[in-house]
């Protein structure tokens, strides 16, 4: 739980060996906003521990700009210079508390899911006029739209990387965007620890009873009330990580 939002995470890496997925849940100095990244990385070992540092470095730098696009081409700008080849996908997020807005920017990263009175819908992003939103490492001078959402209070975001939309059942059918907002659908009425719990079973049940096939990491995120004005932080504390798994 943060000042701004309840979180509950999933995350297990396919094999015994550490995976190639990331993620962090920050919040601001002020209590104002609260930063999510997910970062999905081909490879394990020594690839991942580089990224994550580097996706650490760039979002403590930006943590008080709610500007998530920021936080991507800088990181894309050191991926490319490091010669770093391991094609790596993220989504990076902000909540302004206050205002009810999420600014959101993907990199090749499938998009967040916002749940709000039994539906969900995807969060696009914009193309752009030049090559953007791509993986990083891509392309040097690549472009990293920036997108913007009202968020309610109890509205829920999905955040997931491609191993759980991917899952592969006994027959090879993969689990798939509809199963998945189907079974999300499903848990909207659940406090968010059972929704996660829900949503993992039925991932272990459509792939026979484990999940090996990849990495596999999802973020569920209820956005909170903003507290009152006299409860709200006026000085600057340090800067908390609630979540984060760095290699």
């Amino acid at each position: 739980m943060t000042p701004g939002v309840h979180a509950a995470i999933h995350a297990s890496a396919s094999g015994a060996a550490k995976g190639g997925d990331l993620h962090y849940l920050s919040v601001c100095a002020y209590d104002t906003l609260t930063r999510i990244a997910v970062a999905d990385v081909r490879g394990h070992g020594e690839a991942v521990s580089d990224l994550s540092e580097w996706l650490y470095d760039a979002l403590e730098r930006r943590m008080n700009d709610f500007d998530s696009s920021t936080v991507l081409r800088g990181l894309n700008s050191v991926v490319h210079a490091k010669g770093f080849e391991a094609i790596t996908t993220a989504v990076v997020a902000t909540i302004h508390r206050d205002k009810g807005l999420i600014y959101y920017s993907y990199a090749g990263h499938p998009p967040v899911l916002l749940c709000r009175a039994g539906e969900c819908q995807t969060l696009e992003a914009d193309a752009g006029s030049s090559p953007s939103n791509l993986p990083l490492g891509i392309l040097p001078g690549a472009n990293f739209t920036l997108q913007t959402a009202r968020l309610m209070p109890g509205d829920r975001l999905f955040f997931y990387t491609d191993g759980v939309s991917e899952c592969p059942g006994v027959a090879d059918e993969l689990y798939g965007d509809a199963r998945m907002v189907d079974e999300l659908r499903h848990t909207l009425a659940l406090p968010l620890a059972e929704a996660r719990s829900a949503i993992v079973r039925d991932l272990v049940a459509f792939a026979n009873g484990r999940l090996l096939h990849d990495d596999c990491t999802f973020l569920l995120v209820e956005n909170l009330p903003p507290p009152p004005f006299w409860k709200r932080r006026i000085f600057p504390a340090k800067r908390r990580d609630y979540l984060s798994r760095r290699a």
